[in-house]
């Protein structure tokens, strides 16, 4: 019973990590859109 909680506690936390990974991933790519439109509307408005 112990091994079948220690499983799932393993497998609930690589879930949260993969979560935390990929919120990470997003987080990123929407910073680095930001960033561009920022550059294209700053060339556009001098």
């Amino acid at each position: 019973m112990g091994r079948n909680r220690t499983v799932k506690r393993q497998n609930f936390e690589k879930r949260e990590e993969e979560k935390a990974n990929r919120l990470f991933k997003m987080i990123c790519i929407v910073l680095i859109l930001l960033a561009i439109l920022m550059i294209v509307g700053y060339t556009l408005a001098s």
